[in-house]
């Protein structure tokens, strides 16, 4: 039986036309448990993984597929240039693309296990002598090696920052030096979750806690009893800087105060501004904080972002 033989198939069809998007996430998980019997099955992966309808649930389950997609390829035998096979291990390659294309893929946990996976398929294909597609991999390798070096550089500012905080204290009725970037790093990392062990950079588990509270948390507890002082403040130092400095300042600003913001007229316009700028950058609504994902399905509703 192929995929389109299944029940789950015209499910998912009639979920999608319904508009009911877990619905059809679920009969998608359905088909992409089946067993594959051949190449068609495969193609029929893109459909599922680049759909609208996929959720944050369903990533998992595309990037399982993917996997044992791969653990039954027979990279070895394409020198032996079995047409099928070839075709079989060009359409992988392409869907391990899509997945690490999609906005949701490029934060997944399972994105480095995949990246490596779709370098062993172009190392075969290429060792086959069969042409491999340069350019979708070269932005994929650019974005990863992108990414790396900006956390690498944001792990050094934070520990220069917090040496100089140590030597030199904080200001007694200011904020503290480089607040618009100690913001920006805030709020990049708390949405991306990076951080370094072994020096190297590891997807999906955030910049060292303890050293990203000491510089964008600590020097800021002492405005506790004056939340509007220190909404308005920061509020004023981000504006001309925007981005990720409004991210960042939100963030804080809901860690120190949580829902008590929802009294701080400031604080409204920093996370519009903070859930607006993250849509505009394909930040995955899996990486938003839920009261972040809450405002901006409001704001969507309302008109105000499309």
């Amino acid at each position: 039986m192929i995929w389109t033989d299944h029940p789950a198939y015209n499910a998912y069809l009639t979920a999608i036309k319904q508009r009911d998007s877990a619905g059809a996430a679920a009969h998608a998980a359905t088909l992409l448990r089946l067993p594959h019997s051949s190449v068609t099955d495969y193609m029929m992966l893109r459909f599922y993984i680049t759909h609208p309808a996929l959720e944050h649930a369903m990533l998992d389950v595309a990037a399982e597929a993917l996997i044992d997609w791969y653990m039954t390829s027979s990279l070895e035998a394409l020198s032996e240039r079995v047409d099928e096979r070839v075709a079989n291990a060009r359409e992988l390659q392409s869907q391990i693309i899509a997945f690490l294309e999609h906005p949701q893929g490029m934060t997944s946990p399972r994105n480095d296990e995949l990246y490596k996976l779709l370098n062993d398929v172009r190392r075969a294909l290429k060792a086959a002598d069969h042409t491999i597609g340069e350019s979708a991999y070269a932005r994929i390798k650019q974005r990863r090696e992108g990414t790396f070096a900006e956390n690498g550089r944001y792990i050094e500012i934070l520990k220069r920052i917090n040496q100089a905080d140590r030597d030199n204290g904080y200001p007694v009725d200011d904020l503290p030096p480089e607040t618009v970037m100690r913001m920006h790093i805030r709020g990049w990392a708390e949405t991306y979750k990076l951080k370094v062990e072994h020096n190297e950079i590891v997807r999906g588990t955030g910049i060292d806690d303890g050293l990203l509270w000491d510089v964008t948390g600590a020097p800021f507890t002492r405005y506790l009893k004056e939340p509007y002082v220190l909404a308005g403040a920061l509020a004023a130092a981000v504006q001309p800087a925007g981005g990720w400095a409004f991210v960042g300042a939100e963030k804080c600003l809901y860690d120190l105060f949580s829902s008590a913001t929802e009294d701080i007229p400031v604080f409204s316009g920093l996370l519009d501004a903070a859930v607006i700028y993250m849509h505009h950058e394909h930040v995955p609504v899996h990486a938003m904080a839920p009261y972040e994902y809450w405002r901006l399905a409001e704001l969507q509703k309302q008109g105000k972002v499309v």
